[in-house]
């Protein structure tokens, strides 16, 4: 396993984009399992800070998918456990070599869930296993990375749904009410 160090770069923005995949495809991939991790130090916050973290990632074909290691994990600092915060397999672009910005990911809440607190080692892990190496953006497996971002949300709501206007309502006006249902998703009144 490891990460590619290849003339090909996939970048969404700027000029490198980080693409974990394996060196050696099937039947010679002796370990296709990868980790990417990255260590901050978020010692000046605790978990009523609302520390997010997202970014953008795609697929390089059929051999990449669900599975146990195609995830994402934090921890508060570098000897806690792992808490899963995010499923790459199951959320990734349904077609390959497609770019998705993934969910805007919790930390905090996933974190104190577990009882842990940041610190000066807080981590944040990609993880990937496929049995084929990336052909191109197109073809065969692994993943690639782009524009990680690291954040504290501040007066953040969700729209979870519009409960009315129905969907086949016809002849809606101005005066129509739309009815929707929102999520605050900050740790303080919104």
């Amino acid at each position: 396993g490891g990460e590619r160090q290849d003339p090909v770069q996939l970048p969404r923005s700027g000029q490198r984009a980080v693409t974990l995949d394996v060196s050696k495809s099937t039947p010679y991939a002796t370990n296709p399992n990868n980790n990417l991790v990255g260590t901050f130090n978020l010692s000046g916050y605790n978990t009523s800070n609302d520390i997010r973290v997202d970014f953008w990632f795609q697929h390089h074909g059929a051999g990449q998918g669900a599975g146990s290691q195609n995830k994402v994990w934090a921890r508060g600092s570098d000897t806690d456990p792992w808490v899963e915060v995010y499923d790459l397999g199951v959320n990734q672009p349904q077609m390959p070599g497609v770019y998705k910005q993934s969910a805007s990911i919790e930390l905090a809440d996933s974190l104190a869930a577990k009882g842990q607190q940041f610190g000066s080692s807080t981590q944040v892990r990609f993880g990937q296993r496929a049995l084929y190496a990336m052909g191109d953006r197109l073809h065969f497996g692994g993943y690639s990375f782009d524009d990680v971002r690291l954040y504290q949300a501040v007066n953040d709501i969700a729209v979870l749904g519009i409960d009315a206007p129905s969907q086949v309502a016809c002849e809606l006006t101005s005066a129509t009410a739309v009815t929707i249902v929102v999520r605050n998703t900050m740790n303080a009144t919104v």
